[in-house]
């Protein structure tokens, strides 16, 4: 589901720039589901929309150890990354979502900035493999939809449900860094142990 579903379902309406074209929301049942966990791996597949040998294709394809070193752009492809703001349009908009924070119009803001390149060919899955090694996120995805792909290396949960918990990982709230190493540890545990909430989750039982 993306963002811009909210003006189909909410009287709002959006005027940024959509080079992508994704649909706003995209169901779909995968025909084979590789399980990992820290004993075994469990090739999962519904013989109504796929076959044993294909299952293990895909499964095979996904462990092969003879990848290569290429990083996924090529030398002679040069990317020229581009913001949508510039600094000035940036700031302001920033003044002016400080200002309805102070006439009490919103009391939270999640003010993003896409930054975007054109006429660019790049290898998807090294991208992929190379953003997780540098990243390291936990909730990572790679997802194609015909000719189009979602790369994802996000720190946040949105919401998992485990019997009668919700539970949800946000990263909204930070703290300084410190050049002290010790206050800058100090730091860390204070912003860990901020409203009791460790390690920033909010969990609700219902």
């Amino acid at each position: 589901m993306s963002y811009d579903l909210k003006n189909e379902i909410e009287k709002l309406s959006s005027k940024n720039e959509d080079g992508l074209s994704f649909p706003l929301v995209h169901f779909f049942v995968p025909e084979v589901v590789i399980q990992l966990n820290a004993s075994a791996i469990s090739v999962i597949y519904d013989d109504a929309f796929t076959t044993k040998t294909k299952a293990e294709e895909i499964y095979n394809s996904c462990t092969d150890s003879t990848s290569t070193n290429e990083e996924g752009v090529g030398a002679k492809n040069k990317i020229d990354i581009r913001s949508r703001f510039t600094k000035n349009e940036y700031v302001n908009a920033v003044d002016q979502l400080k200002e309805h924070i102070r006439k009490g119009d919103i009391y939270e803001v999640n003010f993003c900035q896409e930054f975007y390149a054109e006429k660019t060919a790049i290898n998807t899955v090294k991208v992929f493999e190379k953003l997780n090694a540098i990243s390291k996120a936990p909730f990572s995805a790679y997802c194609k939809f015909n000719n189009r792909y979602a790369l994802c290396a996000s720190p946040e949960r949105f919401i998992k449900k485990s019997g009668n918990q919700l539970i949800s990982q946000p990263i909204k709230g930070t703290i300084k860094r410190s050049a002290n190493q010790k206050e800058d540890e100090q730091l860390k545990i204070k912003l860990q142990t901020r409203s009791g909430m460790s390690n920033n989750y909010r969990i609700m039982t219902g």
